[in-house]
């Protein structure tokens, strides 16, 4: 299990590095070369996140938070364009119920002061904040999940 966090995360990084810093991270659609890679990249991760999520929250009643975060995640890299009308709708819904349910999921786990600490200092840049609030998300599940292999 731990070689799909690791993997996830080795992923999203990898295309973060490589597509570089934009307006929010669904703009790097626009921007990269290769515009596919930001389907794979989320694609995969929002999968393998779903798996080990999943795993991690094997019978808690907030369980369904984890399909919520990663499944939505999943339907904004495959509804990447958002600037069209239809795909726009489905990719920003699905981009907020991702960052809804996962603040929910890290704070029904009792973890709530790290979305806390990560989405406060992403409200600190004044350019591309959506961009950051976002990295700010994905900190946090990382972190949270790196906090419960280790300690427990």
């Amino acid at each position: 299990m731990t070689a799909l966090l690791i993997t996830s995360f080795v992923i999203l990084l990898s295309y973060i590095i490589y597509a570089g810093v934009a307006e929010s991270l669904s703009a790097t659609y626009y921007k990269v070369k290769k515009p596919y890679l930001f389907q794979i990249a989320l694609g995969l991760t929002g999968f393998l996140m779903m798996i080990y999520l999943l795993d991690v929250t094997a019978g808690k009643w907030y369980q369904f938070l984890s399909f919520f975060a990663t499944s939505s995640l999943i339907f904004v890299a495959f509804a990447p364009d958002y600037r069209q009308m239809l795909e726009g709708k489905v990719h920003t819904v699905n981009a907020y119920v991702s960052a809804v349910s996962s603040v929910l999921l890290l704070a029904l786990m009792g973890f709530w002061f790290i979305p806390a600490i990560t989405l406060t200092l992403a409200m600190k840049p004044v350019n591309n904040r959506t961009y950051w609030l976002e990295m700010g998300c994905f900190s946090a599940i990382y972190i949270t999940l790196l906090i419960l292999k280790i300690w427990y």
